[in-house]
Parts: structure tokens; sequence; C-alpha cells
């Protein structure tokens, strides 16, 4: 998998090892739109889907994620994606490169390839059964499963970890989620990461325009199903679709 970028390359290590996603595409579409006379192209970094949610990613440092102008550009990209049911992440460098989560996600993915098996897990799940947390040196000998394959169960969703919490055999690890619980973890609260406090006290709010979000209600349809679109005539010459890479979780590294 390419990142353009060292805090896009973070945040993919980050989104494969927290995000339990379904899927994960990078620089899923390009989207041309018209504003005030003036055509505008988009392309998000990543879209992530993860049950019935569909999230737009845009990775940005703190000082470009800082500019009003740049704001106020993803207020408009996020309130056209929210009016088709996706999901908006302005995700900037400090929240991506918090640490010990980066190193800890550094550790567990050398584990993402390590064999598990089925009796592996039924012992797992048996072992943990007699209490929701503990250490991975006790869950270890308990199950009679290495530690290496907890590990990998991590990153598999059937066990869980703090992420901010320096890695090591007496770490706790779980059967449900534990600890803070920040983007791109599922059960994170996407407001933290979004524009919608922007939204909220902008004196000028980005006005929308309706036969543009009627056009990108077209758009996002096909995105959804990973098709590519002609925009060749008609409406579409507005909109450009075209889908690139799309990577499935376990290969995501």
């Amino acid at each position: 998998m390419k990142a353009e970028s060292i805090n896009e390359f973070y945040g993919l290590r980050l989104i494969v090892a927290v995000a339990l996603h379904d899927k994960c595409v990078v620089q899923p579409f390009v989207l041309k739109f018209k504003v005030n006379g003036r055509f505008r192209r988009y392309t998000p970094d990543f879209l992530l889907f993860r049950g019935a949610d569909r999230i737009v990613v845009e990775v940005k440092s703190d000082k470009q994620a800082a500019k009003p102008g740049i704001r106020a550009y993803f207020r408009f990209i996020q309130a056209l994606l929210a009016e088709h049911g996706y999901k908006f992440v302005l995700w900037h460098r400090s929240a991506i490169i918090q640490e010990p989560r980066l190193t800890n996600v550094a550790l567990m993915l050398k584990y993402r390839r390590t064999p598990v098996s089925e009796s592996e897990c039924e012992s797992v799940r048996s072992a943990i059964g007699h209490g929701t947390s503990m250490t991975f040196a006790e869950l270890s000998v308990r199950s009679g499963v290495r530690i290496q394959v907890l590990r990998r169960l991590v990153l598999e969703g059937q066990l869980f970890v703090d992420w901010f919490v320096p890695f090591g055999a007496d770490q706790i690890v779980s059967k449900v989620p534990i600890g803070n619980q920040v983007w791109p973890s599922p059960q994170a609260d996407l407001s933290d990461s979004s524009l919608d406090d922007d939204a909220r006290e902008s004196r000028n709010p980005v006005a929308l325009d309706k036969h543009a979000v009627a056009l990108a209600g077209s758009i996002i349809a096909s995105m959804s199903v990973n098709k590519v679109r002609d925009a060749a005539s008609g409406n579409f010459a507005w909109w450009h679709l075209r889908t690139r890479r799309t990577f499935k979780a376990r290969y995501c590294a």
C-alpha cells in the first residue's frame, strides 16, 4: 500500500491495527465540483467501510488544518458528503503520532501474519471467560496459547488492549474494549475529529448548491459499489469518480 506522506503512512498503520474496518480504499475517488463559477477537485486520502458506516478520511498537518480557508473548504466537503450518509474525518498529525500508541501499533503489526488456529481461538475464549481482563502472560498460561498469537487476535478484534499503555507481557488484555477510545477506534466519538464545531460556530456557513448535491448523490451511489462512472456528458461533466485501489483489511500494512 502506498502513502503520499509520512502522516498518511502512520495513519494507515493506525487504521490497520486499530480501526477494525471491513475495507480500506486509498484515494478512492476524484471529485470535481463547481463553486462560485470555478471548478475544484478533491481526492480523499482514505475511505473506510465499517459495517453500515462509510467514512471519508483526510489527513493534514496541524498547521494546515488550522487555516480558516482549509477548514471552510472541508466544511463544504463534509456537508456535501453528509447529505448522502457519508461521515467525514479531518485527521491531524498530532492525533496520529500520539505516543505510546504509534509505537505500540508498529510493534503489534509485526504479528499480523502469525498463524492462528480455530482451536487456539477457542482456548483463548474459554480462558478469558473466567474474567474480562488479565495480562498477556496470564492469558497465555491459562489458554496455553503463545503471546504472539494473542497479539494477532488483538489485530483481528477478538481481544482488546489499551493502546496508550506501553506494550509488554504484563500489559492488560480484555475481551471488551478498554482504555482511552480515540479515532480510529470503532468506539471513538467521531465528533472529536470532525468539523461539526466549526460549522456551528461559523458566521458564514457554506451554502450548498442543490444541483451539486443532487449530482453528488449519483456519484456517491456509484462509489459505494466501487464502479467507474462515465463523466463524458451531461451533468456528470461536473463530477468524475475513478476507483483506484481497494485493499482488504488483512493486506493493509
